[in-house]
């Protein structure tokens, strides 16, 4: 193992990059975890259409990055995924089917060891 100094301002300028990527994803999580929590003011085809988005970003976890910076964006989704299990408005089966995809997903965080390597960012 060796050691590396850490270089502090190209740290920074790497966290930068990083959030400006998932400010996008990070919004529009926000924006449906927002939207399904007043469960009378969302109808059941709402409800379905944030299911299924839900359950083919959770479906993509391979492609999803493991970035150790992704943690907030992969917290989202999950709370996501578990905000619409609780809500109670999906039928038994596509409840259990979110949960397990929800609780696969949460889990698969710990299937690699994360990488601390800064690489070079232009601009």
């Amino acid at each position: 193992m060796e050691y590396k100094p850490t270089d502090m301002q190209r740290r920074a300028k790497h966290e930068r990059y990083i959030q400006e990527a998932f400010a996008p994803h990070l919004l529009i999580l926000r924006y449906l975890r927002q939207h399904i929590q007043p469960c009378s003011a969302v109808d059941v085809d709402t409800v379905h259409s944030i299911y299924r988005l839900t359950m083919a970003s959770l479906a993509a976890t391979n492609d999803i990055s493991k970035h150790p910076l992704a943690r907030e964006a992969r917290l989202h989704l999950v709370l996501l995924g578990f905000g619409l299990v609780r809500e109670g408005r999906l039928s038994l089966k596509m409840q259990a089917a979110l949960q397990l995809a929800t609780y696969k997903f949460a889990l698969s965080w710990y299937s690699r060891s994360p990488k601390y390597e800064l690489p070079e960012i232009s601009g």
